[in-house]
């Protein structure tokens, strides 16, 4: 789901009018039963940000398909893009030029400035050691059904929070819903092949099974990362890593994909003023990104406080204390790579 604040994003991009051309399905925002049984359609979960979160109409939309847009958007401006072609090396010569070794072959791509926008995975970061400060170990098990009468009449995105976690339910454009129940990597693990139990806590969910019309088990479910972290440092010279790849956000009080096109826009803006001779531009960058991912964590710590239904759960122990490791260990993960 993308917030009404992309509207402006996009026509900075000048992808706007592609967008509105691919039929996305508005959504009038979240609803949440969260702290309380009942439903509150004033969602708790996303009070309105100075920012432009939570104001208006956002839309639900296909990633796949809205990536797809952006890219071509990309195109359209003139960049070259190549697909399936993995890092294997990263190297920087004397004069400050970067060489990529790609695995066609092992031919090289050069570049004066360079950008990690690899999500998780980190895959420039990685390559030269960055340290990575990994504050959870959230995980989201998801699963594609039919959207059925009761999401294809609601316009709004669903989260009720549970015993093991929490759930969200949102429509595609497709006709589908995407169920997610997110909850922590040890949690996920004892789940042996997932499907089985994942129907079984879906089940006892009241609004979000209702809303579905208690449907089938699936024939899958997809573990996804959804742990937060943050690149220490997000930049250097010549480089600068964007959104989920310097700062991956707890999705219950992110957007995603809206996060990572702002970023990006700071990124470019940043190489920018790196490239016309003025280094300072990338330390400012990577202090927002640091000083953003603060705010995030308190702000996302404040959201599960609220929470207070299952205090004997492992899921929400560790948020009731302030820590949300894995294991239930309440240590901050660091790990160079």
């Amino acid at each position: 789901m993308l917030p009404a604040a992309v509207d402006a994003v996009l026509r900075r991009l000048y992808s706007w009018d592609r967008f509105a051309l691919n039929d996305p399905v508005p959504c009038a925002g979240r609803c949440a039963a969260w702290g309380d049984p009942e439903l509150a359609w004033r969602d708790p979960l996303s009070p309105v940000r100075g920012g432009g979160h939570g104001r208006g109409r956002g839309w639900f939309v296909e990633r796949a398909r809205f990536d797809g847009l952006l890219r071509s958007a990309a195109v359209a401006a003139g960049v070259s893009v190549r697909m399936g072609e993995p890092v294997t090396g990263i190297r920087r010569g004397s004069d400050g030029t970067w060489r990529l070794v790609v695995a066609n072959g092992g031919r090289s791509v050069g570049a004066r400035f360079l950008v990690d926008a690899s999500g998780r995975a980190g895959v420039v970061a990685r390559r030269m050691g960055v340290r990575r400060v990994q504050v959870d170990s959230l995980v989201a098990l998801c699963a594609v059904v039919e959207a059925g009468r009761g999401v294809s009449e609601v316009a709004y995105s669903v989260v009720e929070s549970a015993e093991e976690g929490w759930w969200q339910v949102a429509r595609s454009s497709a006709g589908q819903a995407v169920v997610s129940l997110f909850t922590d990597s040890d949690l996920a693990a004892g789940m042996g092949s997932g499907v089985g139990v994942w129907h079984a806590w879906l089940s006892r969910t009241r609004h979000v099974a209702a809303l579905l019309d208690r449907p089938p088990a699936p024939r899958h479910v997809s573990r996804i990362a959804a742990w937060s972290h943050c690149l220490e440092p997000a930049q250097g010279p010549g480089w600068v890593a964007v959104g989920d790849a310097a700062a991956a956000r707890d999705p219950l009080v992110s957007a995603g994909t809206f996060d990572a096109m702002d970023s990006g826009i700071d990124a470019a803006e940043a190489a920018v003023g790196y490239l016309r001779g003025n280094p300072g531009v990338l330390d400012r960058y990577g202090r927002d990104v640091r000083e953003r991912f603060s705010d995030h964590r308190t702000e996302c710590l404040g959201r599960y406080a609220l929470e207070r239904r299952w205090p004997d759960s492992a899921f929400w122990k560790r948020r009731l204390r302030g820590k949300q490791g894995d294991g239930g260990s309440g240590h901050e993960q660091v790990s160079s790579q």
